[in-house]
């Protein structure tokens, strides 16, 4: 426990700013008279100390839900009038500093010290874990940035991917770990805009036991719609969240990465000062994963060109990489025959999207458009490390490499080696977009291939 000189002069403080008494001095626990100047004094004869409330705080600026009437205490006056409180904080995850004592100044707590030791999310004491930490992880307010040529996107077109804090009940964030683990906890880091972004989470440290999944709830600030006013991507607030856990031997963490901002989610210009929002994950991608991390999880769907219909799942195509023979033989999968039906009937993309044509994936890596295009992963086809490769372009598109299913009996090729794309264009056969780890280009090819759609806005 470490040693705070500090301590007990912010214990009295804190005590005598709240203490209701009348103008008597009075002595608690013993016969003597007060000190001079004390109006309490803890005077007993039995040596002890007192004993503050033990309280889980999930936030700096909030007060917790636990305390009496906590509900109605939503003024800045209501706030100000608890001037002076201490607790004992028990959450060993509220950053930076953990547990402890804290004392609110009327619009926040602050750490005045008593912890047990350096913050485990800051201080690097605990190793990187493994499973997965899934949930929405970028937010877009849609408020300004929106002019012709701008990265950021015209805002008719952000409004398919608005986020509004005013009205948001909360973001769930589901962990999964891998193989047996218990004791799950959540914790956060502001890692830029430190005490302007979450309110709460629920729960902290809830999960005992052996835990197969577990959830977490994140309440972001309401104030972020006019906080976040303006952020570009590269400006944008940013928070760390994490689920901790113990593997039988030690506490690991596993992280997730969250961007805020007035700023389109994922896109690129198709055309001299055309920028276009794209979807951030491919079709039948597990859309709460981290787009811009290479994994499994994002490498999505396979299609068939022209059909709307699903060839074969993320799990489907993970789970098999030889020929397609159950329940539907590859074979005898649907594939369209009409030029044009991609972009009209057959639209496999959800309402407000559509597969992008030949010209605009020709555009998205056309250099003059978009200078900057990154080879990301170690370009290998075994193991996990089929999962980590893909492209990026510019700083808001990553297309991962997920390979494509062959267009006679659906065999898995390539999948970390090269990365392939559909467009809605076909003339005897489909356009699509392919890139291997030193080249890109767009090219048709026979449309029973099964390749990953990634959508554009209408």
């Amino acid at each position: 426990m470490k040693t705070n000189l500090f301590l007990f002069a912010a214990l009295v403080a804190a005590f005598l700013s709240v203490a209701s008494f009348s103008a008597a001095q009075v002595t608690i626990g013993g016969t003597n008279p007060p000190a001079v100047g004390a109006i309490l004094d803890l005077n007993s004869t039995t040596k002890g100390g007192l004993a503050l409330s033990n309280v889980e705080l999930t936030s700096l600026t909030a007060i917790p839900a636990t305390f009496p009437n906590a509900g109605a205490i939503v003024s800045e006056n209501d706030k100000q009038a608890l001037a002076g409180m201490i607790v004992w904080n028990t959450n060993d995850l509220l950053a930076p500093n953990g547990d402890g004592l804290y004392l609110w100044d009327g619009s926040k707590w602050n750490y005045c010290g008593g912890s047990d030791g350096v913050d485990i999310l800051t201080g690097g004491g605990i190793p990187t874990g493994s499973g997965t930490l899934f949930g929405k992880t970028i937010f877009d307010i849609a408020k300004s940035n929106g002019s012709n040529g701008s990265s950021c996107g015209l805002l008719a077109e952000r409004l398919k991917q608005q986020t509004d804090f005013t009205s948001q009940n909360g973001v769930q964030y589901t962990f999964t770990p891998s193989g047996t683990v218990n004791n799950v906890r959540f914790g956060f880091i502001e890692a830029v805009g430190a005490g302007k972004i979450v309110e709460s989470i629920m729960p902290v440290t809830d999960y005992s036991g052996n835990v197969s999944s577990a959830q977490v709830t994140v309440n972001y600030k309401s104030s972020l719609q006019n906080d976040l006013l303006g952020l570009t991507r590269d400006k944008g607030l940013k928070l760390k969240l994490y689920a901790i856990y113990n593997d039988g031997n030690a506490d690991r963490s596993v992280e997730l990465n969250i961007s805020l901002q007035d700023c389109a989610c994922c896109g690129a210009y198709t055309a001299s000062g055309v920028w276009k929002v794209f979807m951030c994950h491919n079709l039948g991608a597990n859309e709460g994963a981290d787009p811009f991390t290479p994994s499994a999880e994002i490498h999505g769907a396979k299609y068939k060109w022209g059909s709307k219909t699903v060839a074969l799942t993320q799990a489907d195509d993970q789970a098999n990489s030889g020929g397609i023979t159950s329940p539907t033989a590859w074979a005898d999968l649907s594939v369209d025959l009409t030029n044009n039906n991609w972009q009209s009937s057959n639209n496999p993309c959800p309402p407000g999207w559509r597969v992008p044509t030949r010209e605009e994936w020709e555009a998205v890596i056309n250099i003059s458009y978009n200078p900057t295009i990154t080879k990301v992963g170690p370009w290998l086809t075994t193991g996990d490390d089929s999962y980590r490769s893909g492209m990026q372009v510019g700083d808001a598109l990553f297309l991962p490499a997920a390979g494509h299913r062959g267009n006679s009996g659906g065999a898995l090729s390539y999948r970390g080696s090269r990365g392939y794309y559909w467009s809605s264009t076909a003339a005897s056969d489909g356009y699509n977009l392919r890139f291997l780890s030193d080249s890109q280009s767009v090219y048709a090819i026979n449309r029973s291939y099964g390749f990953p759609v990634r959508c554009i806005s209408e």
